[in-house]
């Protein structure tokens, strides 16, 4: 007899213990879980203002250039003063802001661009 109400004292404090008591949620239970996923730049909401941009800028349409490389023959880099023909391996090392795309090889000359040697357009 004494076996039996340790066993049973045992096995209350166990289940006491280890949460399967009346408070344990059942596939009954229908409380949603919400979570929370950020859809910007931010770690838990929180945003490293040294790479904060500031959204109320405004910039001119000027400054805003939409190129389809395709369409054009040549490809001048501003900082050289050199135009490529448009499958010239060089143009890979041209910064994005250096490139200018035109079809007038004439033009190009007349502003004081030369060819360049290894495509020579």
């Amino acid at each position: 007899m004494k076996k039996l109400i340790c066993f049973a004292l045992v096995l209350l404090m166990i289940i006491s213990f280890c949460g399967c008591g009346s408070n344990t949620p059942t596939s009954e239970d229908n409380s949603k879980i919400t979570i929370n996923i950020p859809t910007d730049d931010t770690v838990n909401g929180y945003r490293d203002p040294e790479k904060a941009v500031d959204t109320n800028s405004t910039i001119a349409v000027s400054d805003v250039t939409v190129v389809d490389e395709s369409y054009y023959k040549y490809c001048a880099n501003k900082s050289s003063k050199k135009f490529h023909s448009e499958d010239c391996g060089s143009i890979k090392n041209i910064k994005e802001e250096n490139k200018y795309y035109t079809n007038k090889r004439d033009k190009l000359i007349k502003e004081g661009y030369t060819p360049c040697k290894a495509c020579n357009p």
